[in-house]
């Protein structure tokens, strides 16, 4: 693995993004690559992220499956409301909105020392709007223009840092202050939520998992306001990475392990 370098402004879970950051450049700069991040790429240049090592597959895989398939989420989204609004919550250093380009307003959240780092490499653009808060700290809502349905909310690696009933309750306050939005989630399952320590780049960094899911309509049980729409296993996708990997993804005992990335509405 690839030395990730200490920015001491960043908690622990705040430093996973260098990691997204790294998986995203290194995907970028294969040969075949599954999507092309060159912002990503020059971040880690200017950070001096190498890029992440072959050692550490498991979030490289993650974070390369999973972008592809909320940006293909997001790119339908947009794609059919015309007016879109995306509120990307926890944003870190993600490049999404320049990667996709197209004609949606996007608000930028995460905690101020993000904010201000995110400010240093990523300028905002005339579509795109940081706002530095605690996303448990609903009042950043109200920077937030009332969008009703072409409201989409991204929360991408993010909600597995806090513990279920914290999630439960950012998940209800989002639905209440958003009818009528979509929201793509990222979840872990019980067992990844239950072995940080397997996932190595994510132990360094000291952060931990939390809580998880094994179907993705539990949330639902938790959060009555939301209604599942739709549910994608990273585990079964991951023929994108080739032969090898769709090969051990599909054995249980590894795929039990596997992120999941659901749609979920929240009810008017």
């Amino acid at each position: 693995m690839s030395e990730i370098p200490a920015v001491p402004e960043l908690g622990a879970a705040s430093r996973t993004m260098l990691l997204t950051l790294a998986a995203r450049a290194r995907e970028s700069r294969l040969d075949a690559p599954l999507f092309h991040d060159p912002e990503a790429e020059a971040i880690c240049d200017r950070l001096e992220i190498s890029s992440l090592g072959e050692d550490d597959w498991m979030t490289a895989n993650t974070v390369t499956v999973r972008t592809v398939v909320i940006d293909g989420l997001v790119r339908d989204f947009c794609a059919s409301h015309e007016n879109a609004v995306c509120v990307n919550l926890g944003c870190g250093l993600d490049t999404r909105a320049s990667r996709l380009g197209g004609s949606a307003q996007w608000y930028e959240l995460d905690l101020p020392e993000v904010i201000s780092l995110r400010r240093k490499y990523i300028p905002e653009s005339s579509g795109e709007h940081c706002i530095a808060s605690d996303v448990r700290d609903m009042s950043w809502a109200n920077s937030i223009p009332d969008a009703g349905a072409n409201t989409l909310i991204i929360a991408e690696g993010l909600l597995m840092y806090f513990d279920r009933a914290e999630a439960c309750n950012i998940l209800s306050a989002l639905s209440k202050r958003f009818p009528g939005s979509t929201m793509i989630i990222e979840l872990l399952s019980t067992a990844a939520a239950s072995h940080t320590e397997l996932v190595e780049s994510i132990s360094a960094s000291g952060a931990g998992f939390r809580w998880g899911v094994d179907d993705a309509v539990e949330l639902c049980a938790s959060c009555p306001e939301l209604t599942l729409e739709y549910e994608s296993v990273l585990a079964d996708l991951m023929h994108l990475r080739g032969e090898k990997f769709a090969k051990m993804y599909a054995q249980p005992e590894v795929r039990r392990y596997s992120n999941r990335v659901a749609v979920y509405s929240a009810r008017t």
